[in-house]
């Protein structure tokens, strides 16, 4: 996800980026939480996954943000991507939905 944003708000103007997980996804997010996104909104009960309904929550981050600690984490992901890649290991994929904000 890191490399995903820190790509686009490299090759493309916008002020913000949005992206939905589900609440039972949030726990792998949630320590950037206040450093690198903003929780924006919570539409309750807006899906239902295994027979549940669960929360989707709006997350966002705007430029300002991300570049001030962000473009960090995108450099920690390339290292771990590029070890990975020689370890013949994949990367975790998660359920995310990502919307921009020109």
């Amino acid at each position: 996800m890191a490399l995903l944003i820190d790509f686009v708000f490299r090759q493309f103007p916008l002020r913000k980026l949005y992206a939905e997980t589900l609440e039972y996804n949030y726990a792998q997010f949630a320590a950037g939480a206040g450093k690198y996104f903003e929780v924006e909104g919570r539409l309750h009960g807006h899906e239902i996954h295994q027979g549940r309904a669960w929360d989707t929550l709006v997350l966002a981050t705007s430029r300002t943000l991300w570049m001030q600690g962000g473009s960090e984490v995108a450099a920690r992901a390339r290292a771990i991507g590029k070890r990975r890649q020689r370890e013949g290991t994949r990367m975790r994929r998660s359920r995310v939905r990502v919307l921009t904000s020109g």
